[in-house]
């Protein structure tokens, strides 16, 4: 698998594990900076709901972000924050990632641009 196809996975399964476990007591360090711009009126509404901030944990309590500061037709600015899990020998952090988008079989994805 390509390392773009693994991290477009990566995004999606991220997407889907926030978005089933959102809400809670996320605390996590995240930039400083966040700017979350709106979405043009040109882009398809399947695009534009990636916008925002996106927070919940992966399995055995590892919090996680997900933040989608600007969107358009074909590319995006994200933020990926994640919590410590000593289990499994992370600790905290953050990494912005500049993404493309794609839409295969209607299915919108974030995808990391190399």
């Amino acid at each position: 698998m390509k390392n773009t196809a693994k991290i477009g996975f990566l995004m999606i399964l991220a997407v889907i594990a926030l978005t089933a476990c959102a809400g809670g007591n996320i605390n996590i360090p995240l930039p400083q900076t966040i700017n979350i711009e709106p979405a043009k009126s040109d882009v398809p509404l399947e695009i534009a709901a990636f916008l925002g901030k996106w927070e919940g944990w992966w399995p055995r309590g590892m919090d996680a972000v997900l933040i989608v500061e600007k969107i358009d037709k074909h590319g995006a600015t994200i933020i990926y924050a994640w919590g410590e899990a000593p289990s499994w020998r992370i600790k905290q952090g953050y990494r912005r990632y500049d993404a493309a988008v794609y839409i295969e079989e209607s299915i919108p994805s974030l995808v990391e641009i190399p």
